[in-house]
């Protein structure tokens, strides 16, 4: 993503608006996200939301829709943030992932950080990750973060033979079930299940 102009601080662009996303709303994300609800909101800063978040008490208020947020947090695991994804890519914003789940490799901030983290958001305090993404023309959501598949459809009981081209250019052919192709981000996971390398995404 590119980065965004009138930086405060360091790396970033004053905080003005966050949009609030969760894929699956528990007791223990509720609480979490009406935590920060009011942290923010004491800072004067503006809250939006949308799925179901918007249903949660405490965010009647809150305006729905992601179009002029300057960050997008998310509360839950890496499917959450990878669930997210779509919105923050409309309005090129970054993603901040709240770790809900067990393991995090997405989601590095655990709860009890929160409000720490936040003062420092707003006090311009941070600094910008950037993260390769890949485009697959499929005719479906264009863009990922992880990997992008190519598999056999389920009532295809043969192996599949396919080529790879790299600029035009006849990579590699082979056959076999499938095709991984990951980002950096995404070698933790489906490709390192098949044998794939772990690649650092600096």
């Amino acid at each position: 993503m590119r980065r965004p102009e009138g930086r405060k601080g360091e790396a970033g662009v004053e905080i003005r608006e966050v949009g609030f996303w969760c894929s699956n709303v528990n007791d223990r994300t509720s609480e979490a996200a009406v935590s920060l609800l009011g942290h923010f909101r004491s800072r004067g800063v503006n809250v939006s939301v949308e799925g179901r978040l918007s249903s949660v008490r405490g965010f009647e208020q809150c305006k729905c829709g992601f179009d002029s947020c300057d960050l997008l947090i998310t509360f839950g695991g890496d499917g959450t943030l990878l669930s997210g994804l779509q919105y923050a890519l409309r309005g090129d914003v970054p993603v901040l992932g709240i770790n809900m789940g067990h393991v995090g490799f997405l989601t590095e901030l655990e709860p009890d950080d929160m409000e720490k983290c936040v003062d420092r958001l707003i006090s311009g305090q941070y600094t910008l990750e950037e993260r390769m993404l890949l485009e697959a023309d499929v005719g479906g959501q264009p863009m990922a973060l992880n990997d992008a598949t190519v598999t056999r459809a389920p009532s295809l009981r043969r192996i599949l033979t396919l080529e790879v081209y790299i600029n035009g250019l006849l990579a590699e052919s082979f056959s076999g079930d499938g095709l991984i192709i990951s980002t950096p981000t995404g070698s933790t996971a489906y490709s390192f299940a098949a044998g794939g390398p772990v690649v650092q995404p600096d």
